[in-house]
């Protein structure tokens, strides 16, 4: 996506061209999503809301170059974008204790980090990034163009962000647990973050403010998640008391020496990896495996995951039914959920068939201990607010 989608008209110099483009907005040609900054409004309108989020938050980056942008919005630039709600402001860091209230006039908030902001690597980043050519939307892309400075720093793109063990540990303790994971399993995977690295940084960071909280829920990142709906169901899981499950588990597929038939089929594939797995141990020492599955309408209709599987979108529903099959043939029990049945009254529907399946649960103590440490000082009604 190129950075000419949105025109930057700040500065005095600016002024009678500003005064046009808001004219021009009033009269729907344009648009102002971000303070003196203007798009054409039918390209904009054309943008998904991840890439609109993106070309604010490098939008107002370019208007402050010098400030290292952390939380969200450094975890958006490396990569991972969550829900817009938690982008109606830039999120930046500073070294010394400034005001943390929000900016009216060009939406960013600051934050304190010590260590973000030495002068001397300030002006030397800001003298070797070239403005950037284009805004990176492809996880991919923003691995390959980050460049670590410090413990605290890095560069993408010509943008100055926290890296991405200092992001992880902002968005854990400063937005709710699960789209906290959704971010902390992207970077975690997209960067190749080991755990006991990730353990590291948390135990030399548990004296600063939520810390504890921070460490805690550190505990739950899992690389092995492959998308934000399995982070936020998994996450939905750990909150309702479920003992945490084993993702992607590589489980050998009964029907790999069958005759392949015409098309996509399980057959294909020596193993079958269901999104999420626990084993249940009776007192006479037989194990019961137990595996459930979160079913987005994405994978049965986006052009790239069908691309990527070979065959339409009733190819895919037929696969899925032959892997189910494939794991109740090896005595997995099995229960499906959609997005919504997480999402939805904090996860009511999910938690009932996880219930009805037989998943376990933590003992009351480690219950206790994820009401306490999961929803901070939060009231419910403020959870169920921002909890999508």
């Amino acid at each position: 996506m190129n950075t000419d989608i949105l025109q930057d008209l700040s500065g005095t110099q600016n002024l009678n061209a500003r005064r046009k483009a808001r004219r021009r907005v009033s009269s729907g040609e344009l648009v102002e999503p971000v303070p003196m900054n203007f798009a054409d409004a039918q390209e904009w309108k054309k943008l998904s809301k991840s890439a609109k989020t993106l070309a604010k938050i490098y939008a107002v980056a370019r208007m402050h170059r010098d400030k290292p942008l952390t939380g969200v919005s450094a975890a958006a630039v490396l990569g991972s974008v969550v829900h817009e709600r938690y982008h109606t402001h830039v999120h930046f860091a500073h070294d010394a204790h400034t005001s943390s209230s929000p900016r009216t006039r060009v939406p960013y908030t600051s934050h304190y980090i010590p260590n973000s902001r030495p002068k001397e690597l300030i002006a030397q980043a800001m003298e070797s990034a070239s403005a950037p050519r284009e805004i990176l939307d492809d996880p991919l892309a923003c691995v390959r163009a980050y460049t670590p400075l410090t413990d605290t720093l890095g560069l993408v793109n010509g943008l100055l962000v926290t890296t991405p063990l200092q992001t992880i540990f902002e968005c854990l303790r400063s937005i709710v647990f699960e789209q906290a994971m959704i971010i902390c399993d992207d970077l975690a995977r997209a960067f190749g973050i080991a755990r006991d690295e990730l353990d590291t940084f948390m135990d030399g960071n548990i004296r600063r403010w939520r810390g504890r909280i921070t460490r805690f829920k550190a505990n739950f990142i899992d690389a092995r998640a492959e998308n934000g709906g399995e982070s936020f169901a998994r996450a939905r899981m750990i909150r309702a008391g479920f003992v945490t499950p084993e993702l992607q588990r590589v489980v050998p597929n009964p029907y790999a020496g069958l005759e392949r038939t015409a098309g996509p089929s399980v057959q294909t594939s020596a193993t079958v990896r269901p999104d999420f797995c626990w084993d249940v141990a009776d007192p006479a020492g037989n194990v019961r495996h137990l595996a459930a599955e979160l079913d987005g309408q994405g994978k049965y209709t986006d052009p790239k995951i069908l691309a990527a599987s070979g065959g339409t979108g009733e190819d895919v529903v037929f696969k899925e039914k032959d892997r189910e099959s494939a794991l109740c043939a090896v005595g997995y029990a099995f229960a499906r959920f959609r997005f919504n049945e997480v999402r939805d009254e904090l996860g009511r529907i999910m938690i009932a068939k996880l219930e009805m399946l037989g998943v376990p649960k933590v003992d009351a103590r480690e219950q206790a201990r994820r009401r306490k440490w999961l929803a901070w000082d939060m009231r419910d009604t403020t959870l169920k607010r921002f909890i999508l």
